[in-house]
């Protein structure tokens, strides 16, 4: 279930890594400088007058200036993430279309990369190994193979 389901979203989004950059873009400022502020505030102004932390006026504004950037930071890369992808929409194709090229592994996708040659030489290989076996089957056959075949193992 696991390998079907990796397979089934890395080809509903041919973007994946820009899907998650965009993700990242998205929440991380947010659950990571925002959140934990907005927690702290609460708990601050939540809290009885003896249980309440002492804040300087310094910490608040370092506070703010720090949400004010998570906020800046969490528009302004989902932006730029977003545009990414909607410029690269043409070179990405739509999901489950095939998205081989440029890939090492595959011959059919790949041929013209670097290290590539591999597959020409399993080609010439499996070619001159099927008229190698179509030569012995007819070698085989024929009078002059069973008369190369009689030498050998000593017989007329």
């Amino acid at each position: 279930p696991t390998l079907a389901c990796a397979w089934f979203f890395a080809n509903l989004v041919p973007f994946f890594g820009d899907a998650v950059d965009l993700l990242g873009a998205s929440f991380t400022p947010l659950s990571c400088w925002v959140m934990p502020i907005v927690m702290f505030v609460r708990y601050y102004v939540d809290a009885d007058e003896e249980e309440r932390p002492k804040v300087g006026i310094l910490e608040w504004i370092l506070m703010a200036a720090e949400m004010a950037l998570g906020l800046v930071l969490m528009v302004l890369g989902t932006k730029s993430s977003i545009e990414t992808i909607v410029s690269k929409w043409q070179v990405y194709g739509y999901p489950f279309e095939c998205h081989c090229q440029g890939l090492w592994s595959t011959c059919a996708c790949s041929a013209d990369h670097y290290g590539m040659d591999w597959c020409e030489i399993m080609a010439l290989a499996n070619a001159t190994l099927a008229n190698a076996s179509d030569m012995s089957a007819t070698l085989a056959n024929s009078s002059l193979g069973s008369a190369i075949a009689g030498s050998l193992t000593g017989s007329p």
